[in-house]
């Protein structure tokens, strides 16, 4: 074995091989076999953590002794340690045994504990809502058909007879249009969302969205829209809770074709009745040719892009060839979409500039649907659209009363939408159950290790479970080690909606959060209102507020705040927007809507000629 005195004889030759031209460790050569080898600190560390993966830096530094020059392993890389006296120090050492042991034994804790809690959170399946399902006593009526095909306005003229009902929809737009249209029809109907609640006088029916149903009143009819989305990842739990739990004598539930079958199993085991009635679209759609550019685009189309830099950009360029476009898309406070419909659908707007947004439920008098692309950003990668997608906004073409046919096309690349619109969308066979919030604050296990393993839990046959990784998210940002916060306190925090992918937002639920934790008054949100995007920030924030204010029994101080954001939004997107339009970075030329390079056709040919 090689020792100090030896390595101390052979310092001149071992030494110099220890190192290459640029300052790097080499690993001395040995004949194969032989363990009576050197090597140096940041190699003995490795060593040391593939055969004892229990050991840490602060363990190694803190259990190695200092070699014959007063030097330390792992702060100064050019030591060199024989491979045997380390191993010899880690097997013999008693205090490295102890930690070991103690290390061990807490991993075992760890283990067991771990185990426990996941049988604890994977007892919680959809079976007891069923069972809490087969006590009411309901009739459902379902409502199947594509877009713009009457199902809702059916289901709603059964809802005005009714003296008390609720209407369940996913946006609160939607719940705003029903609120609109039962109460100018003379049946008083209030209104309840996450942002807003409204009641009227002699009101005894409610249009909510789904997340503020009240499960707890008996009503007489009940109407839950848009019941396809029982699939999504962030929110179909709230259709399951809504189909186990709204207790309504009849329940109209209005739903796409490609959801019938799951919805129809669904209701089977809640051991109620239903019938089924089907609607077809009250004006046909059809694919007309591919536009070269936005020159084809022409009053009462409906231009499609999936970002919002996208969506200004084309409604600039449509500005200056004469058109008035509205803008409408997911980010955009409620009041400003609003109010970018009531200009459309008034005429003072000639042309609409949206995203997706456009696609669920929001009635616009459009002839023509415009794909400027097919492809968007889904939160993790860019992909193609789905069949079920492109029909979803597609079925917004063509307005019954004022439009025979309703037409779809794209610039450029056709045959996407051609082929969805001559397949059936595949059917939805998977839905989605929520977090035992309650139970998980009633359990003995910690909050955070009830997430984690929620999120672990293997896929089910026929169920997703909610995600849960954006309150997973806020509950690792907050000081959890500097206060001590109560579990129902702490979900009540994290279940709040927030935007996640905001760091800015996210900053500021933190501070919001610690003041309630405190029992400080919440701060208000200061992001500026100079730009459109600092706008649409300070309105999250706000609206985080109001969600803070309404959980948290606080008076809401920001409420003129909120609405002198919502005018200058207004008045932002009323103004030119000729600064979102996409230009050549060499040139400044104006791009197409189909080039994402950055670049246009000469100045790349240019530059490729160049290289």
């Amino acid at each position: 074995m090689l020792c100090t005195e030896q390595l101390q004889d052979n310092n001149g030759k071992k030494r110099a091989n220890l190192h290459n031209k640029t300052g790097t460790e080499a690993p001395l050569p040995v004949a194969d076999g032989c363990d009576d080898r050197t090597i140096s600190a940041a190699d003995g560390k490795r060593e040391l953590k593939r055969r004892y993966p229990w050991l840490t830096d602060v363990m190694i530094v803190q259990y190695l002794p200092p070699m014959e020059n007063g030097l330390v392993p792992g702060r100064h890389s050019t030591l060199a340690w024989p491979r045997r006296k380390v191993i010899n120090i880690c097997e013999n050492d008693k205090d490295l045994k102890a930690e070991k042991e103690r290390l061990s034994k807490q991993m075992e804790r760890d283990a067991r504990r771990r185990a426990q809690r996941a049988a604890f959170i994977s007892q919680f399946n959809p079976d007891y809502k069923f069972e809490y399902a087969q006590q009411l006593k309901r009739h459902f009526i379902l409502h199947i058909g594509p877009t713009n095909s009457g199902k809702t306005y059916t289901a709603l003229q059964d809802l005005k007879r009714a003296e008390r009902g609720a209407y369940l929809g996913p946006l609160r737009l939607l719940a705003l249009e029903v609120f609109d249209k039962l109460n100018a029809d003379d049946c008083p109907c209030s209104l309840l969302t996450g942002e807003e609640s409204i009641p009227v006088a002699g009101a005894g029916i409610t249009a909510s969205t789904i997340e503020m149903a009240d499960f707890r009143t008996r009503y007489q009819i009940a109407v839950i829209d848009e019941a396809q989305m029982i699939s999504d990842p962030d929110r179909g739990s709230r259709w399951l809770d809504a189909l186990c739990r709204i207790d309504a004598e009849t329940v109209h539930v209005c739903l796409a074709p490609e959801a019938e079958e799951l919805i129809c199993e669904l209701i089977k085991m809640t051991g109620s009745d239903y019938e089924i009635m089907r609607h077809e679209r009250l004006a046909p759609l059809r694919a007309v040719p591919a536009l070269e550019g936005l020159s084809g685009i022409r009053v009462h189309d409906a231009v499609i892009a999936f970002s919002r830099r996208g969506v200004l950009g084309i409604a600039g360029a449509l500005e200056q060839r004469g058109f008035k476009p509205a803008v409408i898309y997911g980010s955009l406070p409620p009041e400003a979409r609003r109010s970018e419909v009531y200009k459309y659908t008034t005429g003072l707007c000639d042309v609409v500039v949206a995203t997706d947004a456009i696609g669920m439920g929001i009635s616009l008098p459009i002839k023509r649907i415009v794909f400027s692309e097919l492809r968007k950003f889904d939160g993790t990668k860019v992909r193609a659209l789905t069949h079920t997608e492109i029909l979803q906004i597609a079925g917004r073409a063509g307005r019954y009363g004022m439009f025979d046919i309703g037409e779809v096309t794209a610039i450029g690349e056709m045959e996407p939408v051609i082929h969805a619109m001559a397949g059936t969308p595949p059917s939805i066979w998977r839905y989605r159950i929520a977090f035992p919030g309650q139970e998980a604050i009633e359990s003995e296990f910690s909050l955070r290790g009830l997430l984690e393993e929620w999120q672990r839990l293997p896929q089910e046959d026929w169920y997703d479970r909610e995600d849960m990784s954006d309150s997973l998210m806020l509950l690792k940002s907050f000081p959890t080690k500097r206060i001590r916060v109560e579990k129902e306190l702490m979900y009540k925090l994290i279940t709040l909606p927030v935007d996640t992918g905001n760091l800015a937002i996210v900053d500021y639920w933190v501070k919001c959060a610690v003041a309630i934790t405190q029992g400080e008054e919440i701060p208000i949100p200061n992001f500026g209102m100079t730009t459109l995007e600092k706008c649409e920030t300070q309105y999250r924030a706000l609206d985080l507020y109001h969600h803070f204010c309404r959980r948290f029994d606080r008076e809401d101080r920001c409420e003129g705040f909120r609405r002198d954001v919502i005018r200058q939004i207004t008045r932002l997107l009323t103004a030119p927007k000729g600064d979102y339009i996409r230009t050549c970075r060499r040139c400044g030329k104006e791009l197409p809507v189909t080039n994402s390079f950055g670049l246009c056709d000469e100045c790349f040919n240019r530059s490729s000629h160049e290289s």
